[in-house]
């Protein structure tokens, strides 16, 4: 089976993962893996067609001026199709496998549509058999979604699969390593749950010795969240920890926000200014000598069921870290990490937190094991470290594997049903 990846550098995007034609979660795997695969921009696959069996890897296109939206009919009009064309009516056995660039936890936009209606639409126009098409995506509820569509459309679900162990692939962190602060917690987006968090940590004292973010991120991005999340700027902060969290000291809270931006260990924004993925070695540094990860996930909010959980980069580049952890999140994260075969740390905090539904409470819970933490010696400290080695150990080997090569493409072989 021979597996060919589209490099599509013709993309208008000035984003390195668009112009690839894969979310940023894919994009990181080209660096690890990229000489095991084939990459050509599409004209060029039609020069190396043969007789072999091949799967090809296509970011869903993204031919719309939209930020992180999906194709118009524009699409139907460029070089890029016309080659994608000509390729399936050479070989009609070619298996195609759409990788999702979208962010989020839906395969739906703003205004109430859904990549697949468009999807369907491309592969009835390649004349590709529909029994050998798949999408990638990276939340954790595709097979409902997928199905929803489908239905709404009176036509049969994509197969899909659900794969977020893309992210850092080359974040490695082997070395055990002594500890020197209490804790990390990073944060770069503005979100309630962070706010309320940040607020604790400040107001107890426990950042300036320990490497802490808030809000360290500038640019387009940050307007977005500004618009989307604090429409009044820093008074709906300030409204949001007194109606919310019943933070009734206003001035208080006002005081902690006036150090906005807060910056890890106070490095020039290095950590902080690109996406979160991204690995550099001062950003390794911290985590080198930090013994607690407070996870803030990206979603707070509750959920009906613990298949929805959002699980992201923050919680594998702990367990990459050989770290332990305490999430910030949605309710039952732990669950659904012990789900998936992770162990977390009962025996050494209290996880009660993770089944409690509301915010505060859990956000609380998690605060006073941070604070029992933060009140040992770091001579304890690495102590509690060293008993923690088989866990970590284990952990790190489990995501090793979901991680690699050869467990993506099984996923892709299973699922496409190729028998090699």
């Amino acid at each position: 089976m021979r597996y060919i990846f589209v490099n599509n550098m013709n993309s208008p995007s000035i984003r390195f993962e668009k112009q690839v034609g894969f979310c940023w979660g894919y994009a990181q795997i080209f660096k690890t893996w990229f000489d095991d695969f084939d990459f050509y921009s599409l004209d060029e696959i039609n020069k190396h067609l043969n007789n072999d069996k091949k799967v090809l890897f296509i970011g869903v296109p993204d031919y719309c001026d939209k930020v992180d939206y999906f194709i118009d009919d524009s699409f139907y009009k460029t070089k890029e199709y016309e080659h994608l064309k000509e390729i399936c009516e050479k070989d009609r056995d070619l298996y195609i496998v759409f990788c999702s660039f979208k962010d989020g936890s839906s395969t739906y936009y703003g205004d109430g549509n859904s990549y697949l209606n468009k999807l369907y639409e491309v592969v009835d126009k390649l004349g590709v058999k529909f029994d050998n098409t798949m999408v990638i995506t990276k939340f954790a509820d595709s097979e409902f979604e997928f199905n929803k569509v489908a239905k709404e459309l009176n036509r049969i679900p994509f197969k899909n699969v659900s794969w977020n162990w893309s992210y850092l692939v080359d974040w490695v962190i082997e070395e055990k390593t002594k500890k020197e602060k209490h804790f990390i917690c990073l944060n770069r987006i503005r979100k309630p749950h962070r706010l309320y968090i940040g607020y604790l940590l400040w107001k107890n004292s426990l950042i300036d010795n320990n490497v802490f973010s808030y809000w360290s991120y500038c640019g387009d991005e940050m307007e977005l969240v500004e618009k989307n999340f604090f429409p009044d700027g820093k008074e709906y902060e300030v409204k949001m920890l007194a109606n919310e969290f019943g933070i009734r000291d206003r001035e208080s809270s006002r005081k902690f926000l006036s150090n906005i931006p807060y910056k890890a260990d106070k490095i020039d924004n290095i950590v902080d200014k690109d996406y979160s993925y991204i690995v550099t070695e001062e950003m390794k540094e911290l985590y080198k000598k930090s013994f607690l990860n407070i996870i803030t996930e990206d979603k707070w909010y509750s959920n009906s069921t613990d298949e929805k959980v959002s699980i992201t980069e923050k919680v594998f580049k702990a367990i990459k870290s050989k770290q332990p952890f305490l999430v910030v999140g949605q309710p039952n994260t732990l669950r659904h990490l012990k789900r998936l075969g992770f162990k977390t740390f009962d025996t050494w905090f209290d996880e009660s937190y993770d089944s409690i539904d509301k915010l505060k409470t859990r956000t609380d819970l998690v605060f006073s094991e941070v604070k029992r933490i933060c009140s040992y010696d770091m001579e304890k400290i690495n102590s509690i470290y060293n008993e923690m080695e088989e866990t970590l150990e284990y952990n790190y080997s489990l995501i090793k594997l979901l991680s690699s090569k050869e467990y993506f493409l099984d996923n892709i072989n299973l699922t496409l049903g190729i028998k090699e």
